[in-house]
């Protein structure tokens, strides 16, 4: 799942541009994630040091990996059953958390050895 970000004016919170992916905002500002991601999290999004603000631009400001997780149908796309975590949905699925994560990453949620997709919900 690719999240856009918002880049904000410093002062005011306003949403100054709205870029594709984190990535394209970290090639163009020259900075790294880490920074960025802790910034959102700690400092109301404020990079202080470049005079920078950003949030994601769905909504809540914090990483992908403290939301719950959905197992969806393989096919349909249907949500078979909601998990707190990644860690619960793991055990429940007998796979490791980080599989979950990475499928969800890099591969629409995923898992072809197993016949298992899944997906964060952002509520």
């Amino acid at each position: 799942m690719v999240r856009r970000l918002n880049q904000l004016d410093f002062e005011t919170g306003e949403v100054v541009e709205t870029y594709g992916s984190m990535k394209e905002a970290l090639e163009k500002f020259g900075l790294f994630r880490v920074d960025v991601t802790n910034a959102i999290v700690k400092n109301s999004g404020k990079l202080n040091n470049k005079h920078l603000r950003f949030a994601y631009a769905d909504g809540p400001n914090r990483p992908l990996c403290n939301y719950r997780v959905a197992q969806i149908d393989y096919e349909t796309g249907e949500v078979i059953e909601k998990y707190d975590d990644a860690e619960t949905a793991a055990e429940d699925n007998f796979i490791s958390s980080k599989t979950i994560r990475n499928a969800i990453r890099n591969r629409d949620g995923y898992i072809k050895s197993k016949v298992l997709r899944f997906k964060y919900v952002l509520e």
